[in-house]
């Protein structure tokens, strides 16, 4: 934001970008292909999902009732609840210990070395989908324990 605004105005800016992001933001998202179906299948089967967004958590659970699939997640946590921003793990342990999910149950999906390094901090295993601003090398050099081309493929880790 300090380069966007300058260091002076770096509140105001935040300000202003967060009122208008409340506004703009859930007629401006879409669900990534097969977003919809994997969710639906994976909460059917009873799998717990949670999202642990670097977002403030007050936008993502406004975009998750916008798209129409809140009601799948049981946690959905951001910097905003009091957690450190990921990489830090802080935020997946919180969401482990409220679904009752040992890490080495759980799966980490994310788009981003970010998430990947998450994921590791938090002893995960982790998916990296290439959908999302990084690239598919990007992702590789990450060193995710599967790189995936679509979110439809996440099924596959699931047989």
């Amino acid at each position: 934001m300090s380069e966007a605004v300058g260091p002076g105005d770096v509140a105001e800016g935040i300000r202003l970008f967060e009122e208008r992001y409340a506004a703009a933001g859930p007629d401006a998202t879409r669900l990534l292909p097969g977003a919809d179906e994997v969710t639906r299948a994976l909460f059917d089967r009873g799998v717990r999902l949670a999202v642990a967004s670097n977002k403030p958590s007050v936008f993502s659970k406004q975009l998750l009732s916008h798209l129409g699939i809140a009601g799948r997640f049981g946690v959905v946590h951001g910097p905003d609840d009091g957690f450190p921003p990921k990489p830090a793990p802080h935020m997946v342990f919180m969401a482990l210990a409220l679904l009752g999910v040992k890490a080495s149950d759980a799966l980490y999906v994310g788009d981003m070395p970010l998430d990947v390094l998450t994921a590791r901090a938090a002893g995960l295993s982790v998916a990296s989908v290439a959908t999302g601003s990084s690239t598919r090398e990007e992702l590789r050099a990450a060193g995710p324990d599967a790189l995936l081309d679509s979110l439809g493929e996440v099924m596959h880790l699931f047989s």
